[in-house]
């Protein structure tokens, strides 16, 4: 009896060294979508100091208006109201404004959902606020020594 519950015992730890079992079981379920819209950072645009981009955790259009909703602080003249957006990838718009001190370290802020932006029916808890970033183009041209 003994020498049975050995044999047993073996063939299972041999089924779980087995390199080919990851291979044939089904790759877990994705994700469940986005319930809301988020902001996840807004960045400079290298060589324009009027716009910022927008990066959201989901996708969303824009319709090319501005918005009053979606506001940068600059230091010498206070809020500044986007004037126009632009579509730069899926999940990504391109506000512009007024202001040519759109730099990494001003505050940003959207208070109400901008009209300008359909976000597929999700909602965008508000107020959203942060800090526009360097974009990552002018983190690989400080490595590059240019």
């Amino acid at each position: 009896m003994l020498k049975l519950r050995r044999k047993q015992k073996d063939r299972r730890s041999l089924r779980t060294l087995d390199p080919y079992a990851a291979l044939l079981s089904p790759p877990p379920p994705p994700p469940p979508p986005p319930t809301v819209l988020w902001v996840v950072s807004v960045t400079v645009v290298e060589g324009d100091t009027h716009a910022a981009d927008f990066h959201f955790n989901a996708a969303v259009t824009c319709d090319g208006q501005g918005s009053g909703d979606v506001v940068v602080f600059v230091p010498d003249t206070g809020a500044d109201a986007a004037i126009a957006s632009e579509q730069i990838a899926a999940d990504v718009v391109r506000f512009v404004f007024s202001t040519d001190q759109v730099k990494a370290g001003v505050g940003w802020e959207i208070s109400v959902p901008p009209g300008c932006l359909n976000s597929f029916g999700l909602a965008m808890p508000v107020p959203q606020s942060g800090n526009v970033e360097q974009g990552m183009s002018n983190f690989e041209t400080v490595l590059n020594g240019e």
